[in-house]
């Protein structure tokens, strides 16, 4: 009897062992468990038309960026594009030089964007910015960015970087592309003034410092420093006057020092100035003897 007794009891307890064990196994089945979504799987490229411009002229770029997941969509989808400022050889970041007349196009693809574009300025990078909101899975767009590096101001071996980045949600790519600026001064120098003059009559000529633009106008023009132009006079002439006038960084007419050296021989007109952008003239008087 003690026996039968003891196999009953553990008989009721495995019994009530498999009812919980059920009854866990019915709520696990019926109850939802918590899911997360994958991270979008993002692509994102820019890539310049060309590897090097000449200063003035258009910088052109291709921006792609796909949602290439293949089932979630891109939630919360943003396209950015930064412009910064020329870098010069030196490395420096030149504050004198950020982009120029920047332009971007509307996304071409499934979903039609239009951007916004924050000029850059002397303190501040540039920025193309894509509101893209929710972008469905497998979708790709293409944009247009253009703008120019300024001429003048923009040193030859100068570079700029714009860098585009693409985020949604947790989900981040980046890409960016370097240009190299092709820039230089080209001077010239032409002088003008009568054949020949009678004796003890003031002869007036001119000298004009100016850019070489024949190829490529200004573009890829950087501005002459530190300028000094000399003209010695003849051993039959007595310096009378002479003055200077042109454009001058800013572009703006303006008076220049002008000078004159009776000690030497080799140096008897003198002009210092700073980037002239264009061109002066120089009127010069002197009597033949």
């Amino acid at each position: 009897m003690h026996i039968n007794h003891m196999w009953s009891k553990a008989s009721k307890l495995a019994q009530l062992l498999a009812m919980l064990v059920t009854t866990a196994l019915v709520m696990l089945g019926v109850t939802t468990l918590p899911t997360f979504a994958a991270a979008p799987t993002l692509k994102l490229a820019i890539t310049p038309d060309e590897t090097s411009y000449l200063s003035g002229v258009e910088q052109r770029y291709v921006v792609e960026f796909a949602c290439a997941s293949t089932t979630d969509d891109c939630l919360d989808s943003v396209v950015t594009i930064t412009l910064p400022h020329t870098v010069t050889p030196a490395g420096n970041s030149n504050l004198d030089s950020a982009p120029e007349g920047v332009n971007a196009t509307a996304t071409a693809g499934k979903k039609v964007v239009t951007p916004t574009i924050k000029a850059p300025t002397a303190n501040a990078d540039g920025l193309v910015t894509y509101n893209l909101g929710t972008v469905a899975a497998g979708s790709s767009f293409q944009t247009v960015l253009t703008f120019t590096a300024p001429r003048g101001v923009t040193p030859g071996g100068s570079t700029v970087t714009p860098v585009a980045t693409f985020s949604s949600g947790e989900s981040k790519e980046t890409s960016q592309a370097t240009v190299t600026i092709k820039s230089e001064p080209t001077p010239q120098l032409s002088k003008t003034g009568p054949v020949a003059t009678p004796k003890n009559v003031d002869v007036t000529y001119q000298i004009t410092p100016k850019y070489d633009t024949n190829v490529d106008g200004l573009n890829g023009k950087s501005n002459m420093t530190d300028v000094v132009i000399t003209d010695p006079l003849p051993t039959c002439a007595k310096y009378v006057s002479s003055s200077a006038s042109g454009n001058t960084k800013t572009n703006t007419a303006a008076t220049v020092e002008s000078s004159y050296d009776p000690c030497d021989p080799h140096r008897h007109l003198e002009r210092r100035g700073r980037q002239p952008r264009v061109h002066e003239h120089r009127p010069v008087r002197h009597r033949p003897l």
